[in-house]
């Protein structure tokens, strides 16, 4: 689901250059992967996923206050 703004006051009026981020980098392995390495991979990924941990933080700031 989306809106359509057309209302010339909430358009931005301003651009930004998108940040640049450095690469962290491939994991590589010496063999061929397994059911186990994917699942390491999704439970790193889900533990170092900072973006659902502020949202859920910001939600329970606006719960609390």
């Amino acid at each position: 689901m989306f809106s359509v703004i057309c209302l010339e006051t909430l358009l931005p009026t301003s651009h930004e250059d998108p940040a640049s981020y450095e690469s962290a980098g491939t994991k590589e392995i010496d063999w061929d992967s397994t059911v186990d390495d994917i699942c390491d991979f999704v439970v790193e990924y889900i533990n170092s996923d900072v973006l659902v941990r502020l949202s859920l933080l910001d939600s329970a700031f606006h719960i609390l206050y």
